[in-house]
């Protein structure tokens, strides 16, 4: 364990979390509902399926700017790799972009490419809500507590994601949320 772990803002941000109706992601997600995509060499193709990567994941949705495209029997668009609606996808690693996410609302074919994780969709959470959070203070303070590596090469390990404690608002607060969140990210996709 790193002595980072233990720094005073990670411990205040859990006791002001602790204040609240508070549950483990584990509760929503287990380690079967996270995938990620393959690591290695790509062949990118000029048309095909869309293959989403770090760069393409933004707190208000998917940038549509730059997109690449692999082959739809390629081993990266495999099942457990495909994005659906509701998914969440998640920054595994890279200074600067490491623990980013955003709900996969988008209506096109793609998959995750090995940088990032995909929370596969669950209907004991709202995703969006559930984003919200990851990407709140609150959240994002606990995946930065999680990170392990050296300056610049740092990663987010899967077995930590379920570890995560999440602030639980009732369902009606929630959709409010996801409705507000679905309208900036109709005002971000033609960015």
């Amino acid at each position: 364990m790193e002595g980072d772990f233990y720094r005073p803002k990670y411990i205040r941000n859990l006791n002001v979390l602790n204040k609240y109706l508070v549950k483990s992601l584990s509760n929503f997600i287990s380690n079967s509902d996270i995938a990620s995509g393959h690591r290695g060499k790509t062949d990118f193709k000029k048309k095909g399926v869309i293959y989403i990567d770090a760069k393409n994941v933004r707190m208000f949705g998917i940038l549509q700017q730059d997109l690449r495209y692999v082959d739809k029997q390629s081993a990266f668009n495999s099942f457990e790799r495909q994005c659906r609606y509701g998914d969440i996808l998640i920054n595994r690693s890279g200074d600067g972009t490491i623990g980013r996410c955003c709900v996969y609302a988008e209506n096109f074919e793609s998959c995750v490419s090995g940088d990032l994780y995909k929370i596969n969709s669950t209907k004991s959470i709202n995703p969006f809500y559930l984003a919200i959070f990851l990407n709140s203070k609150f959240g994002y303070l606990q995946l930065e507590r999680l990170w392990s590596g050296v300056s610049g090469m740092v990663h987010l390990d899967k077995s930590d994601i379920p570890k995560i404690a999440i602030s639980i608002v009732n369902e009606i607060n929630q959709k409010a949320l996801e409705k507000n969140l679905k309208y900036l990210y109709s005002q971000t996709s033609s960015l």
